[in-house]
């Protein structure tokens, strides 16, 4: 059998277009071994056939592949099934990837309220101070919200934690065409009584949600939505609808930056 002819570290560099640094860096990772090393002075020597290694090394490295799998593969003997089960991984994640890709291009092409979907949760029991009046247009609500919090600082209301606030519009127009609401802030404890304030229980619940981003003004379209998924999804409403003011002109002086929470009791 003929002797295969040996390469110092340096040329064997040259020849498989390596840098001797590299040629270290596998050798740390048991990538690619020298074939001897000179007890002597410690020289590195490599044969002509690992440049089969350095090429499947190179190859794969180029196709994305780490140091460990491709450590892995060849340990295995360069066994091509290992390299068809790498293949399967790829396509998984590459279909996982597709399907986000589609989905993503869905919400790149729809209106910033459609990033919004209406989700169903459950709401627990609130505790409420509450303020009834009728309003002329929805621009009054403002000043009623204001008016609102004198009257429970003057009750001393302390608020809950959670910081929960809404308003309930009743379900049926009134005769005069005001519309009549109710403003809610759900508290721990309150201390004087004070006309116009009365408390209540709201029960908990199965709620239909969805956020509107922007003006007020556009809010019939989060409505529309909210309301087409109850008739799809044959939901009934079961109580008062609450609109809930997370960010408004009280914190946001850019309307786009509003932020409201519909929600829908049902059954």
């Amino acid at each position: 059998m003929k002797k295969e002819n040996l390469y110092r570290i340096g040329l064997f560099a040259s020849m498989s277009h390596l840098t001797i640094k590299t040629l270290h860096f596998y050798q740390s990772k048991g990538l690619l071994l020298p074939v001897m090393v000179d007890e002597e002075n410690g020289y590195r020597y490599y044969s002509s056939s690992q440049l089969l290694d350095v090429s499947r090394i190179l190859s794969l490295k180029e196709a994305g592949f780490t140091i460990d799998q491709i450590k892995e593969y060849m340990d295995n003997g360069c066994d091509v099934k290992y390299l068809e089960k790498l293949k399967l991984s790829l396509l998984n994640r590459l279909a996982k990837t597709t399907e986000q890709l589609s989905k993503l291009q869905q919400l790149i092409h729809k209106d910033s309220d459609d990033l919004h979907p209406v989700v169903l949760t459950n709401l627990e029991s609130a505790y409420c101070c509450c303020y009834k009046c009728s309003i002329d247009n929805y621009d009054q609500l403002f000043d009623v919200m204001n008016y609102f919090g004198k009257l429970m600082k003057q009750a001393g209301c302390i608020c809950s934690d959670d910081d929960y606030c809404f308003t309930c519009y009743c379900h049926k127009p009134q005769p005069d065409k005001k519309i009549e609401v109710i403003t809610c802030q759900k508290i721990e404890s309150y201390q004087n009584e004070v006309d116009g304030l009365f408390y209540k229980e709201f029960e908990g619940g199965k709620f239909a949600s969805i956020y509107h981003s922007g003006s007020y003004l556009s809010l019939p379209e989060s409505y529309n939505k909210i309301i087409d998924y109850l008739d799809t999804n044959e939901l009934t409403i079961s109580s008062n609808i609450r609109e809930v003011y997370i960010d408004g002109i009280w914190n946001k002086d850019d309307e786009s930056q509003w932020l409201t929470q519909i929600q829908i009791p049902i059954e």
